[in-house]
C-alpha cells in the first residue's frame, strides 16, 4: 500500500504567501494551509493537505519536510499524528496520514498547486477536498474543537 503523509500546517505569525493565497483567507491565528492542485495534475481543481508519497526507509516527518521544502519552498517542524485514512482512487490503495506540522521559514513557490488558503477549521468542509483528505478534515475539525 502507498503511504503518502499530508500536513495541518499551521503558523505563529503572519507569513509571506507570494500572492498564491486567496484573498479572504490570508494567515490568522487558529488557520490551517491548504492547497488546490493546479489544472494540469491529477484531481486538479481539488484542494488538499500539502505532501507526498512516504519513500522507502522514509519517516512520515522526514517525508513532509521534504516534500514541503521541494514542492512549497517552505520549511516546517513536524509533530503529532492526528489520523490516517485509507482510499482507492482506482489505481491501488493508498493510507493518507495527516500529521501537524508548524511552518518555520520560507515563501510559497508552488510546483503542483495554483492556489492556497488558510482556512479556520469551522470553514473547511466548504471547499472541494480530494476524497482522501476528507476524512481527515473532519478529524481535525473534532480535534480543533477540544484544544
Amino acid at each position: 500500500m502507498l503511504r503518502v503523509a499530508g500536513a495541518l500546517i499551521e503558523a505563529e505569525a503572519a507569513r509571506d504567501n507570494a500572492g498564491w493565497c486567496l484573498p479572504e483567507y490570508l494567515w490568522a491565528p487558529g488557520r490551517v494551509l491548504i492547497a488546490r492542485l493546479r489544472p494540469d495534475r491529477r484531481l486538479a481543481g481539488k484542494w488538499e493537505l500539502p505532501g507526498g508519497k512516504i519513500e522507502p526507509g522514509e519517516s512520515p516527518a522526514q517525508c513532509l519536510v521534504r516534500e514541503l521544502d521541494e514542492e512549497l519552498g517552505i520549511t516546517v517542524s513536524v509533530g503529532q499524528w492526528l489520523a490516517t485514512n485509507e482510499h482507492d482512487y482506482g489505481n491501488g490503495p493508498l493510507a493518507l496520514e495527516a500529521w501537524h506540522c508548524r511552518w518555520e521559514s520560507g515563501r510559497l513557490s508552488p510546483i503542483d498547486h495554483d492556489a492556497f488558503a488558510w482556512v479556520e477549521p469551522g470553514r473547511l468542509l466548504t471547499f472541494d477536498f480530494a476524497l482522501a483528505d476528507v476524512p481527515l478534515i473532519h478529524a481535525w475539525i473534532r480535534h480543533a474543537a477540544y484544544v
